[in-house]
């Protein structure tokens, strides 16, 4: 565009098995998230858990208008039905925020969601803004549940498009109607 713009970037690995200094873990009593095996374990295979982990910007008073994340998520495949899933989330959340699949506060959310609580939205990726699903995806558990790390990559543009690619597919490419950036 010709004009000036601050690249930022975030690079969080688990290479030396230590937290991050940019990265705040909340968990629920008892079974903590951790870094081992040079990877963040946000919950074990166990009942009713949850495992946040907040990534600070490097400059907190910078708006990202947009972004670009890639990581590599693994989710188990338990015999029987598995956990509700996981959320990533863009926006302003407390420091003490702890949630699994479903994040309650406004942002940006895409939605690994796991578990039909009986309504038929899961197993399912989804696109939330501001507490609205903005747009649905409906797979197969063998989709999200693999039991393998797998490619995820999350691409937002300044002007609200969001597009995201799971173990390198395409799972949707969606416009947010008045996306506004948030500042944290």
């Amino acid at each position: 565009n010709g004009g000036n713009q601050t690249v930022s970037v975030i690079d969080a690995n688990f290479d030396d098995n230590q937290q991050p200094s940019n990265i705040i873990f909340n968990r629920a009593p008892g079974l903590p998230a951790v870094v081992q095996n040079q990877r963040l374990e946000l919950t074990q295979a166990a009942n009713s858990l949850q495992g946040t982990a907040i990534i600070s910007k490097p400059d907190s008073n910078q708006l990202l208008p947009g972004f670009f994340s890639t990581f590599d998520m693994l989710i188990g495949n338990p015999a029987g039905n598995g956990a509700d899933g996981v959320a990533f989330v863009y926006g302003d959340l407390p420091d003490s925020a702890l949630f699994g699949e479903n994040y309650g506060g406004a942002g940006l959310q895409i939605q690994f969601d796991t578990y039909d609580n009986g309504g038929g939205e899961a197993p399912a990726f989804k696109l939330v803004y501001n507490n609205v699903l903005v747009k649905r995806v409906n797979v197969t558990d063998a989709v999200l549940e693999t039991n393998v790390f797998t490619p995820v990559s999350i691409n937002v543009t300044p002007n609200g498009v969001v597009t995201l690619h799971h173990d390198n597919n395409l799972i949707f490419s969606t416009q947010i109607t008045n996306w506004n950036p948030q500042s944290n």
